[in-house]
């Protein structure tokens, strides 16, 4: 989930708070489909990782997938439509209702909790985190690495900011792509699969202002 509005870094309590308090201003926020990123990332993925894409069969064992900020779930309902067992987190009560309602099957396991706080003590096969609010901190970044399962992937996406006004807004202290990319490059049993930046075609919900994202998606080698 994205905002362009400038904060300081909240605690857990302010940001479910604040989270709360933005997705009720409307009946919804985002588009209410899987993002672009998120489809191109996963289905460029190499043969044995999804294997509903790669090989048509059903797989004998079902892969995992956690949606780091799931916001109102979209990216997590694709990935469960699309053969994997996932858990999605968000720290927005709302936003969490809303997925909920939408997931009629009950196929997700919907958490709520931030990054700092949510309570997920497993690993995944795969980790999605889409244009995520985290606090630029060694921690943080950590904890999200924590989430993936040995041989496992991490996509995460963001969007393409202007370097002159990088410190304006959010971006002041959420993690950029950049800023992502060099922890993962100093981090070892980490290397980098995928890092493109590509056009966004999204024209409804609150990120259709931006144009251009880069994708980076990372193996745990260990």
């Amino acid at each position: 989930m994205t905002s362009n509005a400038p904060h300081e870094p909240w605690d857990a309590e302010t940001n479910a708070a604040e989270w709360d308090r933005r997705y009720s201003e409307s009946e919804s926020m985002w588009s209410g489909n899987p993002n672009e990123a998120l489809i191109y990332a996963v289905t460029s993925l190499e043969p044995g990782t999804v294997p509903t894409f790669t090989t048509g069969s059903t797989p004998t064992t079902v892969p995992t997938a956690l949606d780091v900020g799931t916001g109102e779930g979209a990216d997590a309902l694709w990935l469960a439509e699309h053969g994997f067992s996932v858990t999605a987190f968000d720290p927005s009560a709302v936003a969490l209702g809303r997925a909920r309602a939408r997931d009629t099957q009950g196929r997700v396991t919907w958490v709520q909790g931030g990054i700092e706080d949510a309570p997920i003590d497993s690993t995944f096969n795969l980790v999605i985190a889409m244009y995520p609010v985290i606090t630029h901190t060694e921690a943080n970044l950590t904890r999200l690495l924590s989430f993936v399962a040995p041989h496992g992937r991490l996509v995460f996406v963001h969007h393409v900011v202007d370097p002159d006004t990088i410190h304006d807004g959010h971006f002041r202290f959420v993690v950029t792509p950049e800023q992502f990319r060099a922890f993962i490059d100093t981090t070892p049993g980490w290397s980098v699969a995928l890092d493109e930046t590509r056009a966004r075609h999204v024209t409804t919900g609150a990120g259709s202002g931006h144009s251009t994202d880069r994708i980076v998606v990372t193996t745990h080698r260990a």
